[in-house]
């Protein structure tokens, strides 16, 4: 359990329990900020793992404890993001890892232990440039211009991208302060900050700023193909400007190395359907729902979250035929499988399809016929109603969204 769990519940026993009240973390329950009291005492016991210490540093604006727990701290950012030189040739190093972990990976110390203070800092003061920790550490690491890319980096890898619930969220008050200071080198770090700004935009934070920096970033000139149709992607999945993405794509044929051109096409139709209905573009994001379902099947096509935005943009943009034509499709599917287990699936996935071009009456017949056929087929001989078989089915499935959304 993550550390901000930990720090919930204690909050929680110290309000109801006079055992716990006595002991030293009773004081936090009368300070303006108890989880940050909570956070120091915690982070000086010998019961923290220096992962779970260096997030209270960052997550709580303890500034004061990094030089003293520089040591510890080094080793929880190590085991966040992989020890100096490691290679991250595995699939699953490879999906989890990022511009910004290898970034940290090869930089200093002493440049590492300045954008914890800078993180720090930030999480309170809305300059963190002027904290006086920050500032000696800096000036150790000789003020080494990468700081302010490298804080923003660990954020994302420790606190932005941790996996704490939406209830463990924190602001940190300094965090355009310092985006500002690393676009000052946007020309030398645009690699690295285009890679942040994704991120950033990715988890709703500093987003106009990613915006900003993308557009310009599109603009650049001597950009490779894999950086064309990888801005375009992100113009058009996270801000939905279509006309500047498809700009990117001219020139582009159908196939990059490490990338689904086809699926980025997809994203700038579903981008342009958001602002009403376009016939081209209503048939490319169908045609990338029909390919879903030919190639992956009905339980990666229809349902994953994976295939989610192509479906809600049909929705979005009044794409009705379109959705009607999909919901034919899968209703083929489903009695063309009549008496298998996967045929309910079918017919719900048709019904959700009709329900979406508004064709209610027609959605809730072919729904009762899905519901027939799942309470026809009950128990094991089902893989959706039998329990264990189900578990290991939805973990396979979710990994499979996972690598394929990375992928796009």
């Amino acid at each position: 359990m993550r550390k901000t769990c930990v720090l919930g519940g204690l909050i929680a026993a110290l309000a109801t329990m006079p055992a716990i009240a006595g002991s030293a973390y009773s004081k936090c329950v009368e300070v303006a900020n108890p989880a940050q009291c909570i956070a120091r005492l915690a982070a000086g016991s010998f019961g923290l793992e220096s992962h779970e210490v260096l997030e209270a540093v960052l997550r709580h604006g303890l500034t004061d404890l990094v030089p003293g727990k520089s040591g510890k701290l080094i080793r929880g950012l190590y085991g966040e993001i992989g020890e100096p030189g490691a290679k991250m040739d595995s699939p699953e190093a490879q999906i989890l890892d990022s511009g910004a972990a290898e970034a940290l990976r090869k930089s200093p110390r002493k440049s590492l232990l300045a954008a914890m203070a800078l993180v720090a800092a930030a999480r309170h003061e809305t300059d963190p440039f002027a904290n006086p920790v920050y500032l000696k550490l800096a000036g150790q690491a000789k003020d080494d211009p990468r700081i302010p890319a490298l804080a923003l980096g660990m954020w994302i890898e420790v606190v932005g991208m941790s996996g704490s619930p939406p209830d463990f969220w924190v602001t940190h008050a300094g965090l355009p302060a310092i985006w500002d200071r690393a676009m000052a080198r946007k020309e030398q770090d645009q690699l690295l900050l285009e890679d942040i700004a994704g991120t950033l935009a990715f988890l709703d934070e500093l987003k106009p700023q990613a915006r900003e920096f993308f557009l310009w970033y599109a603009k650049r000139p001597g950009l490779t193909p894999y950086q064309r149709v990888a801005a375009a992607s992100r113009l058009a999945r996270l801000f939905n400007l279509a006309d500047d993405a498809a700009s990117l794509m001219v020139g582009i044929g159908d196939t990059v190395e490490g990338y689904d051109v086809p699926g980025v096409r997809s994203s700038i139709a579903a981008a342009r359907l958001e602002k009403g209905y376009d016939a081209d573009a209503a048939r490319i994001v169908m045609r990338a729902v029909f390919d879903s379902l030919g190639s992956s099947g009905l339980r990666f096509g229809a349902f994953s979250s994976f295939m989610s935005d192509e479906r809600d943009a049909l929705e979005h943009g009044g794409a009705l035929n379109e959705l009607r034509e999909l919901g034919a499709e899968c209703l083929r599917h489903a009695e063309a499988t009549e008496g298998k287990p996967e045929a309910a699936e079918w017919y719900a996935a048709a019904s959700d399809f009709y329900l979406r071009a508004g064709d209610r009456e027609r959605a809730r017949e072919i729904a009762r016929r899905a519901i027939s056929r799942r309470c026809h087929r009950r128990g094991a001989e089902d893989p959706l109603l039998d329990g264990q078989g189900s578990l290991h089915e939805r973990r396979a499935r979710r990994r499979e969204e996972r690598s394929a959304v990375g992928d796009r």
